[in-house]
């Protein structure tokens, strides 16, 4: 649709992108933070729990009815202007028929879960796929040609709507429709964001649907099988357990996930137009690639190891005393969820090959396989068990899924270990640190005294941290990883602002 060209420098637009759009992104998610934090002492775990069963149908129902026609666009790089209105089409068709199956399931999803308060909070949730599918598909092209500041103001915009409303509301009902409520608001501005930062305006056609379709399918059928591999816990627990446990283990995983999940997300979007882009020329993509992963593993490893050092702090200091059981469970999924994130970018890269199925194969390998663990050893460990599932799983996957990855790009294992050993171990020793200085056994009783020595033990961890990898690639010979893009930027920043580079 769009006259535009992609840029020239697109491997070093690429990274920028990255570390803009993830540097944002932790403004946007810091505004999320603080909502949840408000939210956790004015509701209860069962108010979570119960949006989230409800939550999971909707989910269901997106994948199984809903194609990302926008990776589509993007994949194509002749896309025209009858690719987007088809895609805006199918996107308002598949919403109303997701919306239609969710009041239609209301009342035989409450009874899978025996709590019928379930009913009016799927109704009303059955608009959010109707809203989602008016989405103005002219914003993909702020991915598209790597205009990452437009993207972030979409997303970022979005999410301040939701929490502008789910406050006040949280506030005036103390129930589970304040969640409620700041989900039907968040989607509708994010509809009327997004015709107001895009003219495009669209037209109902279906010319493209069949190759939209085409690209599409695979990625409708990964993302049937991502939804049960990774909510298919969710289902376990609520069935299982029912909405209070169901509400600590989905505050937990977010928690625990904060540092890697709000990582992988913006990284995906950012380089997946760029991988498209470069996928005609296997050396400048394989160096991409091993940029990025460097890019992850340097800001995730020490965000997701230092999330699991300081549980014992972070819960009684954030969370409060309705959540003082989560400590162990966040530590686990944080561990987890710091090596689970390492992968984040091989899906970028599977769809910019236009092999989507190889996605849809691991996740169907992860569905298979987390679920029965999931399943065996929460009926001994209860949701401790669940975690436990994630760390067995994820240190099978991930290592499975980076050797088809390296195949691809004909590079191998020891390419790649020389960009993580590094932060791996930089990051071992900064949350051994982290222990030793802030041991689980000595945890300070009151929140106030919590949250100092939270702060101080997050202050610490990151001193360590930067010296112990600054240290080790110094010993290496400075070899080629992500730490020298980073120095680059940093001497870049320095020399723009003092005027001269340090030495």
């Amino acid at each position: 649709m769009s006259s535009q060209t992609p840029p020239t420098g697109i491997g070093q637009r690429v990274a920028q992108g990255v570390a803009w759009t993830v540097a944002f992104r932790m403004v946007d998610r810091f505004i999320g933070i603080c909502s949840t934090l408000v939210l956790v002492r004015l509701l209860t775990p069962e108010d979570f729990g119960i949006v989230a069963m409800a939550m999971m149908l909707l989910a269901l129902l997106e994948v199984l009815t809903v194609a990302d026609f926008g990776n589509a666009i993007i994949q194509n790089q002749s896309a025209t202007r009858d690719h987007y209105d088809s895609a805006w089409t199918l996107n308002v068709l598949l919403g109303l028929t997701a919306g239609c199956l969710m009041w239609i399931l209301a009342h035989p999803i409450a009874t899978f879960f025996n709590d019928q308060r379930l009913v009016p909070v799927i109704w009303v949730l059955g608009a959010v796929p109707v809203i989602d599918g008016l989405y103005n598909m002219g914003c993909v092209d702020f991915r598209k040609y790597l205009q990452f500041r437009r993207d972030f103001l979409f997303m970022a915009g979005r999410k301040l709507i939701g929490v502008i409303a789910v406050i006040p509301l949280a506030f005036i009902f103390r129930s589970y429709w304040a969640l409620v409520g700041g989900i039907i608001a968040g989607r509708t501005g994010g509809i009327v964001l997004s015709y107001l930062l895009h003219p495009f305006r669209p037209h109902f056609s279906l010319r493209s649907a069949g190759s939209l379709f085409r690209f599409s399918r695979w990625i409708m059928v990964n993302s049937g099988l991502t939804f049960l591999s990774s909510r298919g816990a969710h289902l376990i627990i609520g069935r299982l357990a029912g909405a209070q446990a169901l509400g600590l283990y989905t505050v937990s995983h977010e928690m625990a996930n904060l540092p890697t999940t709000e990582l992988a997300a913006p990284i995906n979007r950012a380089v997946f137009p760029g991988y498209a882009t470069l996928s005609g020329d296997r050396k400048a993509l394989r160096s991409g690639f091993l940029r990025v992963v460097g890019l992850i593993a340097v800001i995730a490893i020490p965000a997701g190891l230092g999330m699991a050092a300081v549980a014992h702090l972070f819960v009684p200091a954030v969370l409060g005393p309705n959540w003082s059981s989560t400590a162990p469970l966040i530590s686990l999924l944080a561990i987890g969820g710091s090596v689970h994130v390492l992968q984040a970018n091989i899906e970028s890269l599977y769809y910019s090959l236009g092999r989507p199925k190889l996605k849809a194969l691991f996740s169907l390998f992860e569905m298979l396989l987390l679920l029965p663990l999931t399943y065996l050893l929460m009926s001994r460990y209860q949701l401790l068990g669940v975690a436990y599932a994630f760390l067995i799983s994820t240190f099978i996957l991930v290592p499975a899924n980076f050797s088809v990855a390296l195949r691809l790009l004909q590079l191998n294992a020891g390419q790649l270990l020389a960009i993580l050993w590094r932060p791996l171990l930089a990051g071992a020793v900064m949350a051994f640190a982290v222990l030793r200085a802030f041991p689980v056994s000595g945890t300070i009783t009151g929140t106030l005294d919590n949250a100092v020595a939270l702060a101080m033990a997050v202050g610490f961890g990151a001193v360590v941290y930067i010296i112990a990898l600054v240290s080790l690639w110094t010993l290496s010979g400075r070899q080629e990883g992500a730490e020298n893009w980073l120095y680059a930027q940093v001497r870049a920043i320095a020399s723009s602002r003092f005027g001269s580079r340090p030495r």
